[in-house]
């Protein structure tokens, strides 16, 4: 903590050092930022408050006043604490309890400075100033540049917001890259986003998919491909596609759960499987399951194996283990089995928030144990609380669907030891006391076996999170994964991409 210093050791008695003749190019001050744990600037008027901007910049978290610009730099209890103006007493709180407790400074430093990386870099700001300045006499702006990727002939249907603050944030490093701006990037692929429908509800719904699928068609005569994620969209998509001058556009579709009773009908009855050119699953027991209940060709049918996100999901070394037991996701989860299975073992955190997936299948028990703790988590929350867990449990119902699959690719990219039900896709992923433990669906006993072994040796749960680090890196990265989507959409060169990625593994 620091303020502005004189030179020489302070009086006898006096702990705050004054330095003078200081402006944002003294090396002097760029040290003291460095030196610093905390930042504090209690004032009374700030028409901006630069220095909490150079401050945030250099990682440090800010007690400040909410005064001026001041509460759109510092964000309370999150990047720093704002205090009212001309109260001692609340500054000296903040303080306190920044000093008492350095994983809360860490965690405010970290964020202040990507905050800082995301809206207030210098070179970034200026850059899009011009960029802004030379499209005015065109008429031209952000959304021309958004279209720009029109050029490409292939389209997206995105059932999620890519609009800039979700690109603004990848960018920092507050979330994971979705492999649709991976193909945006890399591939010229044209995205179709909630943000770009006229009814925007924000959430799935039978009603959006609806607007969003009648939306791409009217787009969708000059594309040479079009992906849907999910059958949602995929199975409306394609009986849109039966009409007229749509016939050349190839028709990629992204399946999750085909194998249900409503979507054998619609593949059945309607016809939609003369408007797929290509249904891509992510295991090899659900290629098998979609062809012989779907009726569909062999040919038309390819496996894709998901993939997360591994520069972001990657492990925390500041963040020790403590013990905990975590358990993530909602969808076809066995919460009663995990309930048993973990009732007295331990701290277990449960977070199984869904925004695709509310009303998810799942059990439940009757009373949760009394070391559970349920809650929300961000996107940071939950990738600092992997990092503190010892375990992380994937309790699932039986099934075919790749249920689960993202927690646990999550959990492997973490470095974390896992314990999963072995269900037949998570099988194909998770290799038995080589990179995690699998357990037979419904088994409480089995399962808290499992828990309580990893508990008790932590050589072997770091052995088996090394591995699975190494494993999800080599087989289930996220640019594999955007190259083989590109591959079955035939834009862009993605067999020399995935000849760079398969080499550089």
């Amino acid at each position: 903590m620091t303020s502005s210093v004189p030179e020489g050791p302070p009086p006898r008695g006096v702990t705050v050092r004054f330095h003078v003749g200081l402006d944002h190019s003294s090396p002097r001050l760029h040290d003291l930022y460095r030196r610093a744990d905390i930042f504090a600037l209690p004032s009374r008027a700030e028409c901006y408050g630069h220095v909490i901007c150079e401050a945030m910049a250099s990682g440090l978290p800010v007690v400040a006043c909410g005064v001026g610009a001041v509460p759109e730099l510092v964000v309370d209890g999150r990047t720093g604490f704002l205090v009212p103006p001309g109260s001692p007493e609340r500054v000296a709180e903040s303080l306190e309890a920044l000093v008492n407790d350095p994983a809360l400074r860490i965690r405010f430093g970290e964020e202040a400075r990507r905050t800082a990386q995301r809206d207030h870099d210098a070179d970034r700001n200026i850059h899009g100033l011009f960029d802004l300045m030379q499209d005015l006499p065109a008429g031209r702006g952000w959304a021309a540049r958004r279209e720009a990727p029109e050029r490409s002939g292939a389209t997206m249907l995105v059932s999620a917001d890519a609009g800039e603050r979700v690109r603004a944030d990848v960018d920092a490093g507050l979330r994971p890259c979705p492999e649709f701006l991976g193909l945006e990037k890399r591939f010229g692929v044209r995205l179709l986003d909630w943000t770009a429908l006229r009814n925007n509800r924000g959430r799935r719904s039978g009603r959006q998919s609806l607007s969003h699928v009648a939306a791409a068609l009217r787009g969708l005569r000059q594309a040479s491909a079009v992906l849907s994620d999910g059958e949602h969209l995929g199975i409306p998509l394609a009986l849109g596609m039966r009409l007229p001058g749509l016939g050349k556009t190839r028709h990629v579709m992204i399946g999750h759960h085909l194998s249900g009773g409503s979507r054998i009908l619609a593949f059945r009855l309607l016809g939609v499987r003369g408007r797929l050119d290509c249904v891509i699953v992510h295991s090899s027991n659900q290629a098998e399951l979609v062809i012989r209940r779907l009726h569909l060709p062999r040919d038309v049918v390819a496996v894709v194996p998901y993939a997360v996100d591994t520069n972001f999901w990657r492990p925390e070394d500041y963040l020790e283990e403590d013990g905990l037991i975590l358990s993530v996701g909602r969808e076809h989860r066995d919460f009663r089995c995990l309930a048993e299975a973990c009732d007295g073992l331990g701290r277990v955190f449960l977070t199984d928030d869904s925004a695709h997936s509310p009303n998810a299948h799942r059990t439940s028990p009757d009373v949760w144990p009394a070391n559970f703790t349920r809650r929300s988590l961000g996107l940071l929350e939950l990738r600092a609380m992997y990092a503190r867990a010892a375990v992380v449990v994937v309790p699932l119902l039986d099934s075919a669907a790749s249920f689960g699959i993202t927690a646990v690719l999550e959990a492997m990219a973490m470095g974390k030891a896992v314990v999963v039900t072995g269900t037949d896709a998570l099988r194909a992923v998770v290799d038995e006391r080589q990179t995690g433990l699998v357990v037979s669906p419904g088994d409480p006993v089995a399962l808290r076996d499992a828990v309580q072994r990893l508990l008790e040796h932590p050589e072997e749960r770091r052995a088996l999170g090394e591995a699975a680090r190494s494993v999800v890196v080599e087989r289930y990265g996220l640019d594999l994964f955007v190259a083989r989507l590109a591959q079955h959409l035939r834009v862009g060169d993605p067999v020399a991409a995935l000849r760079e990625e398969v080499h550089e593994h």
